[in-house]
């Protein structure tokens, strides 16, 4: 049902119920549908070739059944690749190059490079920006939701123009006031940091081979807290490496609030971020 509100619910408990008939038949397949399907994508990962092409095929056969094709198969491992197009599936077109030369494609809108396994950020449309012009407070605001982010690993960086929205609504500018000298420098100075971005390379795996060898595998929440923002990371630590798994990141608001009531709302945000995952 295309242009009802509902419409997305409707899809998921449909695939929902459909794909629970396979359970048993298909269960990599129906539990990987079931948790790793988003709206018409599905994102999952694993360890060997072999489970891959089985669940590939049981997906596509489950989903099948409901006269729903999965397509545009996608993989860092070449081999997997063709051999998907060996059997027939129908896969991504292969690796296209951006600007830079880069061999990517994109995971719910975040480029990935599939050949070397990581994410990218891009910072394109925020380049092109003409800076030449006054910049007012409604161009800050359009300068920050040219920014996707959606698993935070750009918190440190967005928090500052977060901050300087706040500072702009405290000043009580019009959308189209000019920004001040000292504000202007501030935004400016954030602006040059855009190239830095594009340099960003983060790996898609939280863990490598070894961790199958792990006797314990632990995931730890930190929060804090200040008078500008309260903060999270989540980080995954085996014996080896240290990765950012995802954050998230909020301005403290403009009614002043005590420093422990920042920390206890910073723990709840990493409390329902936990659940969340």
């Amino acid at each position: 049902m295309f242009g009802v509100n509902v419409s997305p619910l409707l899809l998921s408990a449909t695939i929902k119920h459909h794909i629970e008939k396979y359970r048993e038949q298909y269960p990599a397949a129906t539990e990987m549908l079931d948790t790793c399907l988003y709206v018409d994508d599905v994102i999952s990962g694993v360890d060997a070739l072999s489970q891959a092409l089985k669940i590939s095929k049981d997906a596509g056969t489950l989903m099948k059944n409901a006269s729903m094709k999965l397509r545009k198969w996608n993989s860092n491992d070449q081999s997997l690749m063709k051999t998907w197009e060996y059997k027939g599936l129908e896969t991504h077109p292969r690796h296209s190059e951006n600007n830079s030369g880069v061999q990517s494609s994109k995971v719910l809108g975040i480029p990935w490079n599939v050949i070397h396994d990581y994410f990218t950020i891009d910072v394109k449309g925020l380049l092109e920006m003409d800076i030449s012009k006054p910049i007012t407070k409604r161009i800050v605001l359009q300068s920050a939701c040219k920014i996707y982010d959606p698993v935070g690993f750009l918190s440190p960086y967005t928090t500052k123009l977060k901050c300087l929205l706040q500072e702009l609504w405290l000043r009580k500018l019009a959308w189209n006031d000019e920004l001040t000298p000292n504000i202007y420098a501030t935004w400016l100075q954030w602006w040059s940091e855009l190239p830095l971005l594009s340099e960003l390379k983060i790996p898609r795996m939280i863990l490598d081979s070894s961790a199958g060898d792990s006797s314990e595998i632990q995931i730890h929440t930190f929060s804090d807290a200040s008078q500008r923002a309260y903060f999270l990371r989540v980080k995954h630590k085996d014996r080896i490496s240290v990765d950012l798994v995802k954050s998230k990141s909020r301005v403290a608001p403009l009614k002043k609030l005590s420093l422990p009531r920042l920390e206890q709302m910073g723990a709840l945000l990493a409390t329902r971020y936990n659940k969340v995952s």
